[in-house]
């Protein structure tokens, strides 16, 4: 008796001192297992890339950001390997994650932030979601950061966040990005979709519990506060060129400036967040979602008298369930199959499931192995097209697709990487 009396009264302090101090769990703190990604190297030819980069090119105005994709995948490289090696060392001298402290402080500053558009800026954004992720839940990278950084990566957070719930809750259906480019939809090709994973990263960095209490404490009027008190003029101009006030706090019907014709209607934010009626806690089951849509062709060489995979290649995964839908699919033109398209998605996709298995959101489900083993075709299907070379056709017209090494402005050389020295390695070992 006298031993459970004593072990009820230890118990009853420890709540009351995690009441008192609010320790967090080992779940809330989302504490990275370092050891288990001990294999995960990048060669010092790429991390001398990736850091030598000191400035993310977002640009200011209504305009899509879509642009520097290898830039804004540099800071997730950077982020990611000083979340796994905080002692790593750059090629140039210093710490990597001293290079990253640079990245993230120079797109925290003023005009230099993500302009939180939603659309076709998912090709960016959330490889800069990703990484701010990564920082959040590396404790000698955000611990170097002072108050006011911090809370500046949280509004840009939420800022992001809250756009992607615009654009792919299942309560809202606008055919548009906050840029009112009328080209953007959560329903069309896989690259329109990217969006998503700000979101999933949003989940990462709050926690899934907080993120649906910023969605329903919405107030339109208190971020455009903040955002001219840290001086985040890209995401005020996009958020006021038309009424999203409105749309964000009540829903209601997009009507476009351009076209004068209704492109979709919604609910707004202030509710929480779901995707195909999964809820933000099913992280993984949420990429897979999206995941499965993008990996959910059979293998093909070209869509005859459109598009073929050059020198005569017949991928060696030909018939299997996996090929990137945007091998096989369509545009306002009429059939689109694009090697190009299939980058932003090779990017996209490969990131966000490293992200995923880092952080511990990764679950050992049957929905996710079989996930798993559709990327391994998709992804190797795609890089074999890509050694081959590829005659792409979309928006109605056909040609060569040049090599993705010599594009300057593409992050394929950095996932490239990620894929071939990890990725595709541990996805091999877990679907045999």
């Amino acid at each position: 008796m006298k031993v459970t009396v004593k072990l009820i009264s230890v118990c009853c302090i420890f709540i009351l001192l995690n009441l008192v101090f609010d320790v967090p769990s080992a779940a809330e703190t989302g504490k990275i297992d370092r050891q288990a990604f001990k294999d995960l190297k990048i060669s010092s030819e790429i991390m001398d890339m990736t850091v030598a980069v000191q400035k993310i090119s977002l640009g200011g105005g209504n305009k899509l950001q879509n642009g520097p994709q290898k830039e804004c995948y540099s800071l997730y490289l950077n982020a990611l390997m000083s979340a796994l090696n905080p002692e790593l060392n750059s090629g140039g001298g210093g710490k990597v994650a001293e290079r990253l402290l640079a990245q993230i402080r120079y797109i925290i500053s003023p005009g230099h932030e993500p302009n939180a558009g939603c659309g076709l800026n998912g090709w960016t954004h959330c490889a800069i979601a990703e990484a701010f992720a990564l920082v959040r839940k590396t404790p000698e990278v955000w611990d170097k950061l002072t108050g006011e950084e911090k809370s500046r990566m949280d509004w840009i957070m939420k800022a992001l966040a809250v756009a992607g719930h615009f654009g792919y809750d299942d309560g809202n259906d606008y055919k548009t990005s906050l840029h009112c480019d009328d080209n953007s939809y959560k329903k069309w090709n896989p690259n329109h979709r990217l969006y998503l994973f700000v979101v999933l990263s949003a989940a990462a960095y709050f926690g899934p519990e907080e993120l649906n209490k910023i969605y329903t404490s919405f107030n339109f009027d208190e971020y455009m506060k903040k955002f001219e008190e840290y001086g985040f003029t890209n995401i005020k101009t996009v958020w006021t060129c038309y009424d999203w006030k409105t749309i964000f706090e009540k829903g209601g019907t997009y009507t476009s400036p351009k076209s004068k014709k209704e492109m979709g209607s919604g609910t707004g934010v202030r509710h929480p967040f779901t995707y195909e009626k999964l809820p933000l806690a099913d992280i993984s089951g949420i990429y897979c979602a999206v995941a499965e849509y993008n990996y959910g062709e059979k293998v093909i060489n070209g869509i005859e008298g459109k598009s073929w995979t050059l020198k005569n290649g017949s991928s060696p995964f030909l018939g299997q369930q996996g090929m990137m839908k945007e091998f096989n699919s369509g545009d306002a033109a009429g059939k689109r199959s694009s090697l190009g398209y299939c980058e932003e998605n090779f990017c996209s996709y490969t990131a966000m499931l490293v992200t995923l298995k880092v952080l511990g959101l990764w679950t050992d489900s049957e929905r996710c192995r079989k996930m798993e083993k559709l990327m391994y075709v998709g992804n190797e299907d795609f890089l074999y097209k890509t050694s081959m070379g590829f005659h792409s056709f979309a928006k109605g017209h056909g040609e060569d697709t040049p090599r993705f090494e010599t594009q300057k402005w593409l992050a394929y050389p950095i996932v490239l990487e990620l894929w071939n020295s990890y990725l595709k390695q541990n996805i091999k070992a877990n679907i045999k």
